[in-house]
């Protein structure tokens, strides 16, 4: 009989650190509680990204793209596929007074662009470079959480993006709306969006 742990998997291992960073951003969050404004997006991708590359650091590789040009704030490369698999985020914030992703509608410069439209066109580009060579490229929102009324809504957790473009254009942008989707799911469920096996 061994004294050695049982060996995670690497969805494990990364859901694992997914998890811990998931954590940090709500405690950070809750620790900034109502002066969130101070601390944008940016601040929260980097923490996360921190954590999981601290915990995990051979699996994600992260690339940080000209938002304003890509509609995504970082893009995670799967480093086993040898950078074929690629991973467009675009991340927001929930507004703790409100319990609304205030930016979620967001329009691109003086285009009238949706950022989650750009988001997507970006990506089915990359897509189709992606599948060339047996990979793939997808599209995500991260959304940072702090509900006073409820920790159990408090992390990261994640939509595709198609579907917040479908929530969007329906002008849902609340925490509840979001939370009704069969898709919205913590942030630990995304090592099995990402596929390690």
């Amino acid at each position: 009989m061994s004294d050695q742990p049982p060996t995670q998997t690497p969805t494990q291992q990364l859901a694992a650190a997914l998890t811990a960073a998931s954590t940090a951003v709500a405690k950070l969050m809750q620790t900034l509680q109502l002066s969130l404004g101070a601390l944008r997006e940016e601040g929260f991708t980097a923490l996360m990204v921190g954590t999981v590359q601290d915990q995990d650091p051979d699996v994600l590789v992260p690339s940080f793209p000209n938002e304003p040009k890509t509609g995504a704030d970082l893009i995670w490369i799967d480093k086993a596929s040898g950078g074929k698999k690629l991973f467009l985020i675009q991340a927001k914030r929930l507004n703790p007074l409100t319990l609304q992703y205030d930016e979620l509608d967001h329009t691109v410069g003086s285009t009238g662009k949706l950022q989650v439209d750009l988001l997507l066109e970006t990506t089915a580009g990359i897509d189709e470079e992606a599948q060339d060579e047996g990979g793939f490229a997808k599209a995500y929102y991260f959304f940072y959480n702090f509900n006073p009324l409820s920790s159990a809504d408090n992390g990261i957790f994640w939509l595709p993006a198609d579907v917040v473009k479908t929530l969007v254009s329906q002008g849902k942008t609340s925490l509840a709306a979001l939370k009704k989707s069969s898709f919205y799911q913590p942030l630990s469920a995304f090592a099995n969006e990402v596929g390690l096996g």
